[in-house]
C-alpha cells in the first residue's frame, strides 16, 4: 500500500503497529538485534508521517503514540545490548511523549492505558538511571512509577494485572535498597510485594506469572533476612519458596522461564544455607544440616543448568555459573567430609 501511496498516514501507523508488535515477538528467540532493526523501522515510519503532514502527524493521537512505542522498543533494545546511555536517550523520549499523552487524555478509558504506558516508562527510565549510578534519581523515578500503578490498582480493584504491577513495582524497589545495602528497607519492600503476590494468587491460581513473582519475593525476603541474621524467619520464607516452586514444577516441568527462575531460587537457596552453616554459634550437628541442605540446592540447580544447557538455552553468564556452582559443591563436600 505504500509503494503505492508512500504518504497514506493510516497504512504508515498499520505497518508501524506491526512492526512494534512483531518486535515483541521475535526478542526471546533471536535477541536485542532484531528487535532494534524492526523497532527502527517503526520509529523511522512515525517520524516520516510527522514530516510528510506536518499537521496530521503531530495532532493524530495514534500517531503520537506509536511514536512513544517505538521509542521505547528501541530503548529495550539498547539496554538488552548494554547501551546504557543511548537507551537513557530513547526512554527519556518515550517517557516524555507518554506523560503529555496522560495530561492530555480526556476518556478515562485512554487515560487509564497512558497513566500505565507512564508508570512503565519511569520504572525503565529510573533503573537507567540507577545503573549509571544515579540512584536518588533512579529511586525518585520509582516511587513515581509505585504512585501511579497503585493509583491505577486502586482505581480498577478488580484487574488482576492492575494488582500485580504494584507487587512487581515493589520488587523492583526492594532491589533498589538491596543494591544500595539498605538490608531492612530491602526486606519491607519484598515482603510488601510477597503479600500482594499472596492476594494475586489466591484470586487467580493457575497464573504462572504471579506464582513465579510470590516464590521469588519468598525467596527474597528470606535470602535478605538470611543476611540480617534472622534465621527462624529466613528459613521460614526460603522453605515456602522451595515449596512453591516444586509445586509450580510439576506442571511446567518443561518451560525454559521457569527453568532458569528454578536455577537461580535453588542456588540463592545453597546460599542461605551456607550462611546459616558458617554463623557464629551453630552446633556441628546444626552445622552439618545446612551444608547437607546447601549440597541438595547446589546440585539441583546445577542438575537445572545443565538441562537448560542440552536443550541450548544456556548464556555466556549462564556457562560462567556452571563453574562456580561446581565449586560450591566441592566446598559443600569438604565440609561435610571434615
Amino acid at each position: 500500500i505504500l509503494q503505492k501511496n508512500p504518504n497514506d498516514l493510516a497504512a504508515q501507523f498499520d505497518l508501524a503497529d506491526s512492526l512494534l508488535k512483531m518486535s515483541g515477538a521475535v526478542e526471546y528467540a533471536e535477541g536485542a538485534d532484531a528487535t532494534m532493526k524492526l523497532a527502527q523501522r517503526a520509529l523511522e515510519l512515525c517520524l516520516a508521517a510527522q514530516q510528510q503532514q506536518p499537521a496530521a502527524g503531530a495532532d493524530n493521537e495514534r500517531g503520537r503514540q506509536l511514536l512513544a512505542s517505538s521509542h521505547e522498543t528501541v530503548g529495550n533494545a539498547l539496554r538488552a545490548k548494554r547501551d546504557f546511555d543511548g537507551a537513557r536517550a530513547s526512554y527519556g523520549k518515550s517517557l516524555s511523549a507518554f506523560e503529555t499523552l496522560f495530561q492530555n487524555a480526556t476518556a478515562p478509558a485512554d487515560k487509564a492505558r497512558y497513566q500505565r504506558n507512564l508508570a512503565i516508562n519511569l520504572r525503565k527510565y529510573g533503573d537507567i538511571e540507577w545503573m549509571k549510578g544515579q540512584q536518588q534519581d533512579g529511586l525518585a523515578l520509582a516511587l513515581r512509577a509505585l504512585e501511579h500503578f497503585t493509583t491505577l490498582a486502586q482505581a480498577d480493584p478488580n484487574n488482576a494485572q492492575a494488582q500485580f504491577a504494584v507487587s512487581a513495582q515493589h520488587t523492583s524497589l526492594g532491589n533498589y535498597y538491596w543494591e544500595a545495602k539498605d538490608l531492612p528497607k530491602a526486606a519491607e519492600y519484598y515482603r510488601q510485594g510477597l503479600q500482594l503476590d499472596e492476594i494475586c494468587v489466591r484470586n487467580d491460581p493457575n497464573n504462572v506469572q504471579m506464582r513465579r513473582s510470590l516464590i521469588v519475593n519468598s525467596q527474597n525476603v528470606g535470602y535478605t533476612l538470611a543476611q540480617q541474621g534472622d534465621v527462624a524467619s529466613a528459613q521460614q520464607y526460603c522453605a515456602k519458596a522451595l515449596a512453591e516452586l516444586e509445586g509450580l514444577l510439576k506442571t511446567n516441568a518443561t518451560a525454559p522461564g521457569l527453568l532458569n527462575m528454578a536455577k537461580e531460587i535453588y542456588g540463592y537457596d545453597g546460599e542461605v544455607n551456607v550462611i546459616f552453616a558458617e554463623r557464629r554459634g551453630v552446633t556441628t550437628a546444626e552445622s552439618q544440616r545446612y551444608w547437607q541442605a546447601a549440597l541438595r540446592s547446589y546440585q539441583r540447580s546445577l542438575a537445572l543448568l545443565q538441562q537448560l544447557k542440552e536443550k541450548g538455552l544456556v548464556r555466556r553468564i549462564d556457562a560462567q555459573q556452571e563453574g562456580s556452582l561446581h565449586s560450591e559443591i566441592a566446598k559443600c563436600q569438604s565440609k561435610l567430609k571434615r
